[in-house]
């Protein structure tokens, strides 16, 4: 009897204790100390650049998805311009977008009933902007296109060119630097993005699931500059598709273009996988500048690259904080 009872205390002891403690120091149950991602992702976690799948559980070997993608970018290109690696909120309206000074550089709030923005075809440097309402009547106005303080967004003056009396509007022309892209800056589409993934946002929270960063990330990758990171189209494919794989090129092709001012720390002259049917010539570039600088180092034996190849969570992390290293000198 009493071999019984012991046999039973045994057992819900057991029962009770867990599967498997996390060692000291060791962030999650399946990333031991010995793993060759084990640092790399205690780096890319603390520094917040990618989450636990659940409590204590980092599923290294689990596909990245699109969310933690668009994620990680904007976290990579925050920290690269001299930022804390956060994510600036989405705008609530247009004008935190786009926003107009004055002569004495004060930010000119008096828009009255809105306004619409159209480029001049015949020449891709200036803007006219309508201003609908009471006639404004400053004589010269600063556009500032981009999200604030970030050291990228662009400027141009405008100089009042009369109202109309008929459309009642205020007709401002604003002339941009000559090395400025700025057809690149898709104003309307910005706002066109942000009331889209606003209503996505609602239907999501309605599934429980109210976390909107994936979408702040991306209008900040698309917008912050006149000429935005370079982005595959599935990355760029967020409304039903935000937790969907994602391939490993397409971490490849955007952080490509936050690693063109890195050095180069070795000779790659070819890849074996690349250009093929799927990747030409320009997303052979991204990857062989990524190879040179360190930051890949190749999927296989061979040095294949293996683009359509899933990102796994462990693969990201090792490539973030290779990147990390590599601006931090």
């Amino acid at each position: 009897m009493k071999r019984a009872v012991m046999l039973l205390l045994v057992f819900l002891l057991t029962g009770i204790l867990p599967c498997k403690a996390i060692e000291p120091g060791v962030l999650f149950s399946d990333v031991p100390a010995d793993d060759w991602r084990y640092e790399s992702i205690q780096t890319c976690c603390k520094k917040g650049l990618l989450d636990e799948q659940s409590s204590g559980v980092f599923a290294p070997d689990e596909p990245l998805v699109k969310a933690d993608l668009v994620r990680l970018l904007a976290r990579l290109y925050n920290l690269s311009q001299g930022g804390d690696g956060s994510i600036p909120e989405v705008p609530e309206t247009l004008d935190d977008f786009i926003r107009f000074f004055d002569a004495e550089g004060h930010l000119f709030c008096d828009l009255a009933s809105g306004y619409t923005l159209d480029f001049i075809q015949s020449d891709p440097q200036k803007l006219t902007v309508l201003f609908y309402g009471e006639p404004l009547l400053q004589e010269n106005l600063t556009i500032a296109i981009g999200f604030p303080g970030d050291r990228t967004a662009c400027t141009a003056s405008g100089i009042r060119e009369g109202y109309d009396t008929e459309y009642e509007n205020t007709k401002y022309m604003f002339t941009f630097p000559e090395d400025m892209n700025i057809q690149a800056f898709d104003l309307e589409n910005f706002c066109e993005d942000r009331i889209r993934w606003q209503f996505d946002w609602k239907l999501y929270a309605e599934e429980g699931w109210d976390d909107p960063t994936p979408y702040d990330a991306l209008l900040y990758l698309k917008y912050r500059e006149a000429v935005p990171l370079p982005l595959c189209f599935r990355t760029l494919t967020l409304d039903d598709f935000i937790y969907e794989a994602v391939w490993r090129m397409e971490l490849a092709v955007p952080l490509s273009a936050l690693c063109e001012g890195l050095p180069d720390v070795r000779t790659v002259d070819s890849i074996p996988d690349l250009p093929n049917w799927r990747f030409g010539e320009e997303e052979t570039q991204a990857v062989l500048s990524l190879y040179r600088k360190g930051i890949l180092t190749g999927f296989s034996e061979q040095g294949a690259f293996g683009g359509i190849e899933w990102l796994t969570r462990g693969q990201a992390a090792v490539i973030a904080a290779r990147f990390l290293d590599a601006i931090q000198g």
